[in-house]
């Protein structure tokens, strides 16, 4: 059985931050959500395709923190639908290298895969028939996943892992159309349910950040079948600020405890779950009695 995840200490301890598909949408938002908590002396590294969307996102990391040096980003640029294990591994050991003078070991490490692709989305499932478009879906919604995680663990340097799993309703709902990206959602969700019950002493999360304002929203849209276009479309007016998702992911990983059953198994947690409590302003703090004072 999985323990909870632990609280994340990300605002008293300098931390390891890994992003994937950090260069826009939830991923950058997310980022941000991070380094505006982080402690000084953390270490950010945004994984993406595109390296001017990394670099602005470095840049407004920057912005965030009043360009002072407290904390350091470093980008990689890196296709992970193309990428093989020796890239993987020579990117991220580039990234993670000491500075020249003194060691560089954090007391923690964040993982986020949010990378992913919809992939062949509006096709129904018997027309599936390009197995090069195929590969690459697997390719960057699983293989880097496993890719990663496997790497990171090995990473001599970080002593405790949070490891987060971006995921999806497709991961636990058939959708018309998407049975490519909902068998890599539900996959990614079995990977992590599998690493929980081989690793207990890992905090891992699955979070489901619900039907969010992107760019992937609207290509969801413009490319589903009639049926599921007018599903989309009627979700459009309940879409979420990416922000706002991101904000709820930040505060379960600072409180830990999600994620797992009433048995102890890894389980995904959907934001609408945890919404209405993350979202509350905090109580206030009771004044202390003179007694208490005492």
């Amino acid at each position: 059985a999985q323990i909870k995840p632990q609280p994340l200490p990300m605002t008293s301890q300098p931390g390891l931050y890994i992003i994937t598909g950090a260069g826009r949408g939830f991923g950058r938002t997310l980022t941000l959500a991070l380094a505006e908590d982080a402690a000084p002396g953390s270490r950010f590294i945004l994984i993406g395709r595109n390296s001017e969307a990394l670099d602005l996102v470095a840049a407004a990391i920057a912005e965030l923190r009043n360009a002072s040096d407290e904390i350091e980003t470093r980008t990689v640029s890196l296709d992970l639908g193309q990428a093989n294990a020796d890239a993987i591994e020579s990117a991220l050991q580039e990234a993670t290298k000491s500075p020249l003078l003194g060691t560089y070991a954090p007391p923690f490490g964040l993982l986020v895969h949010n990378a992913g692709t919809l992939g062949i989305y509006g096709q129904k499932s018997d027309c599936l028939t390009d197995k090069a478009a195929l590969d690459e879906h697997w390719s960057v919604n699983i293989t880097s996943v496993l890719l990663l995680n496997a790497y990171c663990l090995k990473l001599s340097i970080v002593n405790q892992w949070w490891i987060v799993n971006v995921s999806s309703l497709c991961a636990v709902q058939p959708f018309k159309s998407m049975a490519v990206y909902c068998a890599s959602k539900a996959a990614r969700l079995m990977l992590f349910r599998t690493l929980a019950a081989e690793r207990p002493d890992l905090s891992l999360l699955s979070y489901g950040p619900g039907p969010l304002d992107t760019d992937m929203q609207a290509q969801l849209i413009e490319s589903a079948d009639p049926e599921s276009r007018a599903m989309w479309q009627d979700l459009r007016e309940r879409l979420l600020p990416p922000a706002q998702s991101g904000l709820i992911l930040v505060r379960m990983l600072r409180r830990g405890g999600f994620g797992t059953t009433a048995g102890g198994e890894h389980q995904q947690v959907d934001v609408y779950d945890v919404m209405d409590e993350l979202l509350q302003p905090p109580t206030p703090p009771t004044p202390a009695t003179s007694e208490q004072a005492d």
